[in-house]
């Protein structure tokens, strides 16, 4: 029972029962549905938008101006609603939905996770914390601009390269702006310079040899991988705020998705698909993802 009550998820939901029925209460149990009321924390809003675009505070004249517009867009909101202006328009139900959606995740997120909770989801989530695999290698690069047959030159010089030192190895090919020498750079780095299609073909690599050809967006090259590290799951501290990211985003969901639920149990839900382009099974599958889950 302790541990029931100690569920952060309970603690949202719970949240957000009292939020959406004080919502309900105030919303629209008020005795004149027709009245604008403007209030001094109104005002305060108005000045404090104000302020924050234009950097000085709004003069009187302004102010009234300001709260003039309020008062008709007011207006305009509660008739347009009377004549059921905002039915099948898509635009003002999209705009709704996404309010109601903002209001959940303003729940989600009023209880911060604690340090003992984010451990508990990075450990049960080590698969998507990894660090990038990382390589030393050198690059020898033959241009396409320079050479008629590129690759089959490196292939060719690929079958000797080995039984020359080193120094004397990175003397042949062409130039090229990137470097000779990649030491400890993550897969991410590689990609960014060299292209993902060039990284991708290091991990069947061997070390210590010279090896490829591998193809660039630039050309061909030939490399020796002097060491490589594959992936490993990442630190809990290196990742934290990642971790704390990917959790909350995790409880708005389930937030939003019991909220969902329970709003759902008000409406009556029905399918009328008689089209043939929509198999029955396809339309009883639907019925069951979105009405029973």
């Amino acid at each position: 029972m302790k541990k029931i009550i100690q569920e952060p998820l309970l603690h949202f939901i719970l949240i957000g029962a009292v939020f959406f029925l004080l919502y309900s209460y105030t919303g629209h149990n008020s005795e004149n549905k027709d009245a604008i009321i403007i209030d001094t924390q109104d005002l305060e809003e108005i000045i404090s938008k104000f302020e924050m675009q234009w950097s000085r505070t709004p003069t009187e004249d302004e102010l009234i101006s300001i709260v003039t517009a309020k008062i008709e867009d007011e207006v305009f909101y509660k008739e347009a609603l009377k004549m059921k202006l905002d039915s099948n328009d898509e635009i003002i139900k999209r705009r709704l939905s996404q309010k109601m959606k903002s209001l959940t995740k303003d729940i989600s997120t009023a209880i911060q996770p604690s340090e003992e909770e984010l451990k508990e989801f990075f450990n049960e989530n080590l698969e998507k914390y990894p660090t990038d695999a990382t390589y030393s290698f050198y690059q020898m690069f033959f241009s396409p601009d320079k050479r008629k047959e590129w690759k089959k030159e490196a292939t060719q010089l690929l079958s000797t390269l080995n039984k020359t030192s080193l120094k004397e190895a990175l003397t042949m090919g062409d130039p090229i702006a990137l470097p000779q020498h990649f030491n400890k750079t993550t897969e991410f780095h590689i990609s960014r310079q060299m292209g993902s299609e060039f990284t991708a073909q290091l991990k069947d690599l061997k070390t210590q040899q010279w090896l490829g050809p591998i193809d660039s967006g630039f050309g061909t090259h030939l490399v020796f991988i002097e060491t490589m590290e594959t992936k490993k799951t990442a630190s809990f501290e290196s990742v934290k705020e990642k971790v704390t990211s990917d959790y909350l985003y995790q409880k708005q969901n389930q937030v939003k998705a019991s909220i969902l639920k329970e709003f759902q149990k008000k409406y009556s839900i029905t399918f009328a698909i008689d089209n043939p382009k929509f198999s029955e099974a396809f339309v009883s599958k639907m019925k069951t993802k979105i009405i029973e889950d």
